[in-house]
């Protein structure tokens, strides 16, 4: 085969033509975050404004004008009321304790003296009873009697018992000579007696003081 050009010669070859690539931006660079500033520090509360104390104003007195009276002393306060008031009220409690007081002891006093003390000779009637007045086998004086409640009231009574020679010399006195507690209008049996003795002798009885003794 032969190697030689055709006629005319070879067509003009084009040149090498690579393939072509679509154009790619280059990646953008990375965002740097926006600043942010730090957060503002917290105010102080308002502080409160310095206000000067009043000053005092200047009155001028009042005088009296020729023909008026203006009274010296101020008008009394309410609280001057209160307090006379009050006084009055504990002058009236102290008054009513002291009378409560008073009636209190003189109803107790009237109690103890209904119940102790010295009888009214008209609240009973004593007696000695006939031959009780004598001297035992042991030289000893005794005597008995009785005695009638004529009061309102239940008593008991106590006697006072004096022995005595028949020449007034007293020999002893039984002061614990009771009687039971008797109701009104009742008599009651009674009867003391002496440790000391009275051997040989001629012996008086008596009752010489009759008291309450409780009821």
């Amino acid at each position: 085969m032969s190697d030689a050009p055709p006629p005319g010669g070879y067509p003009p070859q084009d040149p090498y033509q690579p393939p072509q690539q679509p154009y790619q931006p280059p990646p953008a660079a990375p965002q740097q975050p926006a600043y942010q500033p730090p957060p503002a520090a917290p105010q102080p509360p308002p502080q409160p404004q310095y206000q000067p104390p009043p000053q005092p104003q200047f009155q001028q007195p009042q005088y009296a004008q020729p023909g008026q009276f203006q009274p010296v002393n101020p008008p009394a306060k309410s609280g001057n009321g209160c307090l006379k008031a009050f006084l009055i009220v504990m002058v009236i409690s102290i008054v009513l304790g002291i009378g409560g007081t008073i009636l209190f002891v003189a109803v107790i006093g009237k109690a103890v003296n209904d119940n102790f003390g010295t009888a009214d000779p008209k609240d009973y009637t004593v007696a000695i009873t006939d031959g009780t007045c004598s001297i035992d086998s042991l030289g000893y004086p005794s005597v008995s009697g009785t005695l009638k409640n004529t009061s309102g009231s239940t008593h008991i009574y106590r006697l006072t018992v004096d022995f005595s020679t028949t020449d007034n010399v007293k020999i002893d006195t039984s002061p614990f000579v009771t009687t039971p507690s008797l109701s009104p209008n009742e008599t009651g049996n009674w009867s003391g007696s002496s440790f000391t003795s009275a051997k040989g002798k001629d012996i008086t009885c008596s009752v010489s003081k009759v008291e309450y003794f409780g009821s």
